[in-house]
């Protein structure tokens, strides 16, 4: 039944999981978007940190935020 959701929620374009996120809060919506952007998203903190675990440490602070912000 898991699987099930998930993959139901993997069909879902982005201004849908971020809708269906605000009226819910559940997270798996945003960790799916998290799945979608966090290669893109560590790629461009890398641009801008040298070290790799800063820019892994801001992936994270990015997303954390996200969490919080998407709400409003």
């Amino acid at each position: 039944m898991f699987l099930f959701n998930k993959k139901k929620i993997s069909d879902k374009d982005d201004s849908t999981l971020l809708r269906e996120y605000r009226e819910t809060g559940d997270k798996t919506l945003v960790g799916e978007l998290f799945k979608r952007y966090a290669q893109l998203t560590l790629g461009a903190c890398a641009y801008y940190f040298e070290d790799k675990e800063n820019a892994k440490d801001a992936v994270m602070q990015i997303f954390d935020k996200l969490i919080v912000e998407l709400r409003n």
